[in-house]
């Protein structure tokens, strides 16, 4: 069977990662990444893929990108084959840096995006970064606050925008992922066709999709959270009640035993937070 068509379109959106071949290392030092983003820096001339937002970690990259004439799957093979290309020059070695394919998630929704922008940006918060998110050297945030001036070729204007050209708001944003990530976001009161479409955000940020049994948990879930009736949780609405109750009690214990549903559940409570952040400030 072929692989998937990815979709993409003149005009689409795409958060876009890969990680390093069997989970090892991809960028072994400054010099390395200095590659990496020097090749960023051409994808708006050769292919029309504009780079909006960039987080370079230690096996993996995390891009946003608009791609202004449908070219996304012809830019990031590029990209991945001229760095790969480059380092391995370098190091005097041959072989595969990345795991494959990229994985990519097509952005349909403009708070989605945003909270993509977040996402990205926020990544060295996992390393343990104490400092400000824009002090990170190799993430683009500190060129969209206005901070640097030698990345001419990052786009700010559209996510900024949507602050109001107010580089403070937009950093308080970012940073924000410290408080609503670390805990257990509220969960504001949201349709079921929201929750359904968090989810399957929140799911598909990186390679490890959560399987369908596990989006459906934390589906039903966060829509129970959410304040929904069993009536308008889509994912048991179809179930005689008494099934309901017994499905709802079920994954109240897969979310305490299943450390992905969990985290699948706190991920799809922060897409929730920032889009209502969003609509609440923009």
């Amino acid at each position: 069977m072929g692989r998937p068509l990815r979709l993409d379109a003149p005009g689409c959106w795409h958060h876009v990662m890969n990680r390093g071949a069997g989970r090892r290392i991809v960028f072994r030092d400054d010099d390395e990444r200095a590659v990496f983003v020097d090749l960023l820096a051409e994808l708006d001339a050769r292919f029309g893929v504009e780079v909006h937002a960039y987080c370079l970690m230690g096996n993996h990259y995390h891009l946003l990108v608009r791609s202004r004439d449908g070219d996304v799957s012809a830019a990031m093979k590029w990209l991945g084959a001229a760095f790969t290309l480059g380092v391995n020059s370098r190091r005097g070695v041959d072989g595969a840096i990345f795991r494959g394919r990229f994985h990519s998630v097509l952005i349909r929704a403009e708070a989605h995006l945003t909270w993509f922008f977040r996402y990205i940006n926020a990544n060295p918060v996992d390393l343990g970064w104490q400092r400000r998110l824009a002090e990170y050297p190799w993430s683009g945030l500190a060129t969209s606050l206005g901070e640097r001036h030698d990345q001419p070729w990052l786009r700010a204007d559209h996510v900024l925008a949507r602050f109001g050209s107010d580089r403070r708001r937009l950093e308080r944003f970012v940073e924000s992922a410290r408080e609503i990530d670390s805990g257990c976001p509220d969960v504001v009161v949201a349709s079921d066709v929201e929750v359904a479409a968090a989810v399957d955000l929140a799911r598909r940020p990186g390679p490890e999709v959560a399987s369908t049994a596990q989006a459906r948990t934390a589906h039903t879930l966060v829509a129970t959270a959410a304040g929904l009736t069993l009536d308008e949780i889509s994912t048991i609405a179809h179930l005689p009640r008494p099934s309901r109750l017994q499905y709802l009690e079920r994954a109240r214990i897969h979310h305490d035993l299943d450390p992905v549903v969990a985290a699948l559940v706190q991920r799809t409570r922060s897409v929730l937070a920032v889009c209502q952040m969003v609509s609440d400030t923009v």
